[in-house]
């Protein structure tokens, strides 16, 4: 049974980045794209620079993401004790276990909707971007344009059934170069996500059964235990469901990443 990656999305400023990052998430998200919690070019820089003083109590960091053939291999017993797949899978699980003795930051994500590929690249060089998240309608053929290894959000509409999402899924992971994650996030007309709204966690689990999936969407304290029993998914993203009118309230920061650690699920972490 292992813990669920998280991300908190939509920070803002140094001080609550230097919470996430005590609190020991493994992912922070910023946005860059046209919203309220839109960030700045210097605020991001000002952010990621605020980790330096940051004293993890959880520590942390996502294992080295593995392509989907290596993935497959590592979870083969008979592949595990010989092969490069095997050694890589164990390497990953090494360096997890040394980040949590010796302190990880979480890693940065620079969410983008829409935007060039120059721009993207340029922001993840001078931000010191880890990931780059896709959320608008950006065509599969950019992921192997990037610098950065990519997370595709995926906004499923009510009453998609698990066949179409695997459709939809496959466009980004059966590519030439795929996505690292899939955030499922819920379909809303006119919006690119952020909205809180729960999706289908039926499908999202059919969905987790077979990628490495990040659950968003109305996750909150309250209900990411809930979430993650139900969906085992490999990790949970969480903005507007750690605020209070609109900003960043650290005591459910501090509640949610609590309550995510507590939910273990049979997945394997080595598939992102």
């Amino acid at each position: 049974m292992t813990e669920p990656m998280i991300k908190i999305c939509g920070v803002r400023s140094p001080e609550i980045a230097r919470v996430v990052a005590e609190q020991g998430a493994d992912f922070m998200g910023l946005i860059f794209a046209p919203a309220r919690r839109q960030v700045t070019e210097e605020q991001a820089r000002r952010i990621v620079a605020g980790f330096e003083s940051a004293a993890p109590v959880i520590l942390s960091r996502p294992p080295v993401m593995l392509s989907r053939s290596e993935a497959s291999l590592s979870r083969d017993p008979s592949n595990a004790a010989e092969g490069t797949q095997g050694r890589t899978f164990a390497a990953a699980q090494d360096d997890r276990e040394c980040d949590r003795r010796t302190g990880q930051r979480p890693k940065v994500v620079g969410v983008f909707v829409n935007e060039s590929v120059a721009e993207m690249n340029r922001l993840a060089d001078i931000v010191g971007l880890d990931f780059i998240q896709l959320s608008g309608d950006e065509p599969v053929e950019i992921q192997g344009q990037l610098k950065r290894p990519v997370i595709r959000a995926l906004r499923l509409p009510i009453g998609i059934t698990p066949s179409e999402a695997y459709e939809q899924a496959e466009i980004y992971l059966n590519c030439a170069a795929p996505a690292r994650a899939l955030l499922l996030d819920t379909h809303v007309s006119g919006s690119y996500g952020g909205n809180g709204i729960p999706g289908d966690w039926n499908v999202a689990r059919a969905l987790a059964e077979r990628y490495p999936v990040l659950l968003a969407g109305g996750l909150r304290p309250e209900t990411v235990d809930e979430a993650i029993r139900t969906v085992r998914p490999f990790g949970v993203d969480v903005s507007s469901g750690v605020e209070t009118d609109g900003v960043k309230d650290v005591s459910k920061i501090k509640q949610f990443i609590a309550e995510a650690r507590g939910a273990s699920r049979p997945v394997d972490r080595s598939v992102l």
